[in-house]
């Protein structure tokens, strides 16, 4: 650079003096840009010239300017990098981690991590907290004022300067009391003590609620005795009591629903001069009350507040609004927060409780898609950025498929007469049948939005929100897989990073480590897509990662009770089995075996398999066995070649859950079997069996087994239900006689199908509704059991198909007429019905509902049947009559879900 300087000046020494002239006027134009050249001493053509000129001469000399910053640059880099150590394989999968590793959790993360450990608190324990907290509160108040009492006695009668002194001493020594109100969750000495395991009797109890009138009583006393007493060396009001011993009286009133003893608080704290506390001590009260729901103590309370000039804040607007709630009265509750936005808008605690028990009305899509209202009403008037947990909320209702305000609900007469031409864009919500197909996109665009416009931390509730919304779908399901394996990496690096240094054991960035909910939406969309290899990991991940952390909690002291909760998070439930279970019966294998060559193993006989299946090896998952299940039931290594081991593997996981269910720390201890997940148990024999040995397996599976078809049976001839005290709902029932209507032993099918069918009577036998939420709740419990419409329908079609496969064509009409009686079409033209089944005719929106494919088999029979023509035809008449009527109460559309029955849900 700097020898092409010297050339230039150099030309420029030997230019003639014209030359040096012009390369003088263009030095003074760089210094000068502004400057311009007059037009009576140059032409206009010398202008161009000299502007292009000075156009090149500013161009070399930016160039020049950021070579040398570039050489510098360089030569810099250089010096620094000689200086520095060899790179290593090492140092570069340290720097990997690095990076992988989330941001260093801030102080607001912390906090919520201290929240989320206290939560994972069962509730029973955190009561029992409470309560110790409650009982030495109430105990050091009497003590308190049972010494003033004594020294203002003694100071009235003897005028004794000590007693004055140690009046003041005892009122001085309440300022230093002030701490966290008695109804918030105990410290961590409070959570040590609770781990001792201490309860408190019904006789303390008693004595509690004695000793809260006694010193309401003795505040009555007390406090005018003091205001009077004029040898104190303090002024009055002193604080007789502090805020939590304030908020302790009025807990425990309100545990007693004393509201008296409540407003004579108020009225002592008044007199007392503490006015400033009112509010908090109140909002304890209505804390109670609206946990059990009583939204007409919470609403006396609110207006008593009025009356006393008490001002409410937003922990008293939500408290009332979470009693409306709980008491399952949403549209008061969504009125008073609506009526809030104009005063105070409500806090962002108080939508997301409201849009928590929206989402909860599953079987009620139209009320559930209220909550997206409340949601967009919160953005627009109150909290514009909503929180981590609000976001998770929203993001699982887009999983779960719950409609947007504009989409149409489905409705059986609204497009009769219709054109055929006009389409509603709008998505149709079909009624009844299963929830909609999730909205993943919208749920990838909330959390876009939560990431990377809004910097919100993502928190596991989130991302297990978005997980489940991708494997929800099966053209996100890698999405989501990809999702899970970097969170599953992330808590690895952590946890070797935590056994490495010491001093960051008591770090609280928990916030990225696969739960159980995680897992369990993983599985989810696993047996969607019949995905094994995976299951198989992700519940061989569930439990090495479980049993690491008993392991490691078990060998340290003094471990807290939220470190035993969170291994409890991690560790396999029911949900998880049924998921596994669901799996296992979506998957396809190679080829099909009989079970009867897979002998059940007892006390070290040898095992009789398929010779094209490999010897089972056992499982490499890094777990050490808490119990000993037979080699024939256990896992292998590689995916089950045939159903028959698909089956054995099933089996094995009953039988560790029953012996795990007596052993300590045992893996599948947490399992609790219900009915869905013995239905899902029911759904792998049903798919992987042989045609010959289906129904033996169900039944065994269902009543148990004799001892000459023992070999189905996994428990000895047990049932699956009695081996686990579990009833059988509908969903067992439509299980077993679909099985039955597709087998071609015709007695045994017969047979199974009569019994199931009395066990379906019985659970389907109508219930009492009452009226309001009585007989809301009565409906969800019928559906919890598998009796709602979809599923009546199916149960009826089944026993008539089977009916009708056996050739008991009188059987299957009665059936037939039958459920007509039970259930009336809902038509216009119901001139066949006598006029008391007119008068009882229903929606058909809300009621079960025959197609032509259910009925199709009796229909053929009856076609190619050649007894009585006459009965014959009245008979196809009346098939005729009922399908149409049926299908003109379910216009325009009929849903999917009764067009085509799913096999396994």
């Amino acid at each position: 650079m700097l020898r092409r300087l010297s050339g230039l000046s150099a030309r420029y020494v030997q230019q003639p003096s014209s030359s040096r002239l012009a390369c003088l006027q263009i030095s003074n134009v760089l210094q000068s840009p502004t400057r311009q050249i007059h037009s009576s001493t140059v032409s206009h053509a010398r202008r161009g010239e000299l502007t292009k000129l000075e156009r090149q001469t500013i161009a070399e000399i930016n160039l020049l300017k950021k070579q040398v910053e570039d050489d510098t640059k360089e030569q810099i880099a250089k010096e620094s990098a000689a200086n520095l150590p060899e790179i290593t394989d090492e140092s570069l999968d340290l720097l990997y981690e690095a990076l992988n590793m989330p941001d260093p959790p801030t102080e607001e993360d912390m906090e919520e991590e201290q929240k989320r450990r206290k939560q994972l608190l069962p509730p029973f324990q955190k009561d029992q907290v409470r309560q110790q907290s409650l009982s030495r509160r109430l105990e050091d108040i009497k003590k308190r004022l049972d010494e003033v009492v004594n020294y203002t006695q003694k100071d009235a009668t003897e005028r004794s300067g000590d007693a004055s002194e140690r009046l003041t001493k005892i009122l001085q020594s309440v300022e230093k009391d002030e701490s966290m109100s008695v109804a918030d969750q105990g410290n961590e000495d409070e959570l040590t003590q609770a781990q001792a395991g201490s309860s408190i009797s019904e006789g303390h109890t008693s004595t509690q609620r004695s000793t809260t009138r006694d010193l309401i009583a003795q505040l009555q006393v007390s406090i005018p005795a003091l205001s009077n007493n004029s040898s104190l060396t303090m002024a009055f009001p002193l604080g007789l009591l502090s805020t939590k011993d304030w908020t302790a009286l009025a807990y425990q009133a309100a545990v007693e629903d004393d509201r008296n003893g409540i407003l004579q608080i108020l009225k002592l704290m008044e007199e007392s001069g503490q006015t400033s506390m009112q509010t908090k001590v109140i909002n304890t009260a209505l804390a109670v009350y609206s946990k059990e729901g009583d939204f007409k103590a919470c609403q006396s309370l609110t207006t008593a507040m009025e009356e006393n000039g008490i001002v409410p804040d937003a922990f008293s607007s939500h408290h009332l609004v979470a009693a409306y709630a709980r008491a399952g009265r949403l549209d008061e509750a969504a009125a008073i927060v609506k009526h809030l936005q104009d005063v105070q808008p409500a806090s962002m605690q108080t939508y997301t409780l409201l849009i928590e028990h929206y989402l909860q009305k599953a079987s009620q899509p139209q009320i559930q898609s209220k909550a997206w209202s409340l949601f967009y009403d919160m953005r627009t008037y109150a909290h514009s950025i909503p929180d981590a947990h609000l976001y998770a909320q929203m993001i699982r209702a887009c999983a779960l498929g719950v409609p947007q305000p504009g989409d149409a609900l489905w409705k059986p007469r609204a497009g009769l007469l219709a054109e055929s031409n006009t389409i509603s864009k709008k998505r149709i919500i079909p009624k009844p049948g299963r929830a909609l197909r999730p909205d993943t996109e919208r749920a990838l665009d909330l959390f876009r939005e939560m990431t990377l416009r809004y910097n919100v931390r993502p928190t596991p509730e989130v991302y297990s929100a978005v997980i489940l919304a991708c494997t929800r779908r099966r053209d996100m399901y890698e999405k989501g897989i990809e999702l899970f394996q970097s969170m599953l990496e992330i808590e690895r690096q952590r946890i070797t990073a935590l056994q490495s240094d010491e001093e960051t054991k008591s770090d609280l960035s928990l916030s990225f480590s696969p739960d159980r909910e995680t897992y369990n939406a993983v599985l989810g969309g696993c047996c969607q897509v019949g995905d094994l290899l995976r299951a198989r990991w992700i519940l061989a991940e569930m439990l090495r990662s479980s049993y690491a952390l008993w392991t490691s909690l078990r060998s340290r002291p003094n471990v807290a009770d939220w470190e035993w909760a969170e291994v409890e998070t991690r560790r396999p439930d029911e949900f998880t089995l049924t998921y596994v279970f669901y799996t296992y019966a979506t998957f396809k294998p190679p080829k099909r075996a009989s079970i009867k060559k897979v002998k059940v193993q007892k006390e070290g006989q040898a095992e009789e398999s398929e010779s094209s299946e490999q010897p089972p090896h056992s499982e490499s998952t890094d777990v050490e066995p808490t119990s000993k299940v037979e080699d024939n039931n256990s896992f292998s290594e590689r995916l089950p070649e045939s159903s028959a081991g698909a089956i054995r593997e099933v089996n094995g996981l009953l039988e560790r859950v029953a012996v795990d269910a007596t052993t300590e720390g045992g893996l599948l201890s947490a399992v609790i079997p219900d009915t869905r997940m013995l239905n899902a148990y029911l759904s792998v024999l049903s798919e992987q069996c042989t045609e010959a040995d289906r129904l033996p397996m169900l039944e065994s599976a269902i009543f148990g087994a004799s001892d000459e078809k023992s070999r189905y049976s996994v428990f000895d001839g047990d049932s699956v239900f009695a081996k686990w005290q579990v009833p059988i709902n509908g969903y067992t029932c439509e299980l077993a006689l679909e099985a039955c209507s597709k087998s071609k032993d015709r007695e045994h099918a017969d047979a199974l199908a009569d019994r199931i069918w009395q066990e379906w009577q019985k659970i389907s036998e109508p219930k009492t509704r009452g009226s309001g939420t009585e007989a809301e709740t009565v409906k969800e419990e019928k559906r919890m059991q598998g009796i709602d419409p979809v599923r009546i329908s199916r149960c009826w079609a089944n026993m008539i198909r089977n009916a009708a496969k056996s050739n008991r064509i009188k059987d299957a009409m009665n059936l037939l007429h039958s459920f007509v009686e039970k259930y009336p079409p809902a038509t216009s033209s119901m001139s066949a019905l006598p006029q008391q089944q007119r008068n009882s005719v229903r929606p058909a929106a809300q009621y079960p509902a025959l197609t032509f494919q259910q009925v199709e088999v009796l229909h053929h029979r009856l076609v190619l049947s050649t007894n009585n023509p006459k009965q014959r035809h009245r008979d196809l008449a009346f098939i005729t009559w009922v399908i149409k009527a049926y299908e003109s109460s379910l216009s325009p559309k009929m849903p999917a879900v009764l067009k085509r029955p799913s096999k396994l849900w």
